[in-house]
């Protein structure tokens, strides 16, 4: 048998919801096709649950890595273990919803070892919710330097500043996946707005301070001021409905 103190293994991050034209460099990432893919035992696992009605991924996010193992033998349980998060992998999805308004739901996460290893590190599966649709979005090439420097920004904030962008995007992208469900789609909207523009301190309302803050953030002009507060306020305003009535 074999025996190695580490292993390099490929963690590979399949999703849906957005489609490519070739390997993207994002951060030290690289995003792939799912059609550019080697046959492994991995890929043919899931596409064997595509016959079952599972979606196939559109593409992966994938990074190499070095991790620790014992020893190399098919009969040893457990295998290698690559004690590693996958925040870091989700920030590239974040960043592709942010750039780009796709909506991405995960589909597997597992890491790829190399071809002589007879099996496969940490393969996981996510639950696959009905109710959400995915309607791909097409990522152009020239989108890849600001998805690229997105990331980066988001893989540098420490855990507390992270968690403050996660939920945003992540209700920004949970909105996209409602499909036609627009009741759900305004809540998840409003909710990214308001944790985006809440005022800390709500003297004059939340509204009238998210309006207020999101205009001066994002506007330039007067005018453009004046039609973010606008669409802001109107935002809120389905949010609340939305909330308080069902429809």
């Amino acid at each position: 048998y074999l025996r190695t103190d580490h292993i390099d293994v490929i963690e590979t991050l399949a999703f849906t919801g957005a489609t490519f034209e070739r390997p993207m460099k994002v951060a030290d990432f690289v995003v792939r096709p799912w059609t550019s893919l080697a046959q492994t035992d991995a890929t043919w696992s899931i596409q064997a649950k595509a016959l079952s009605g599972r979606p196939m991924p559109d593409a992966v996010v994938t990074r190499r890595h070095t991790i620790s193992t014992r020893h190399i033998r098919p009969w040893d349980q457990p295998a290698g273990q690559a004690m590693l998060s996958i925040e870091p992998a989700r920030n590239v999805l974040r960043s592709i919803t942010a750039q780009r308004g796709a909506g991405i739901k995960m589909t597997d996460y597992w890491f790829e070892p190399p071809a002589w290893a007879p099996w496969i590190v940490q393969q996981s599966s996510f639950g696959v919710d009905t109710s959400r649709i995915s309607f791909p979005q097409h990522i152009e090439p020239k989108l890849g330097p600001n998805i690229s420097r997105t990331a980066k920004k988001l893989l540098a904030l420490d855990e507390a500043s992270a968690a403050r962008f996660n939920v945003p995007i992540d209700r920004l992208n949970a909105s996209l996946l409602k499909g036609f469900v627009a009741v759900d789609a305004a809540i998840d909207l409003g909710i990214a707005i308001e944790s985006l523009f809440s005022p800390t301190k709500q003297e004059n309302g939340i509204g009238a301070g998210i309006r207020s803050r999101a205009a001066r953030f994002l506007g330039g002009t007067i005018q453009q001021r004046t039609v973010i507060a606008n669409l802001v306020s109107d935002i809120y305003d389905l949010r609340s409905i939305a909330v308080h009535s069902g429809q």
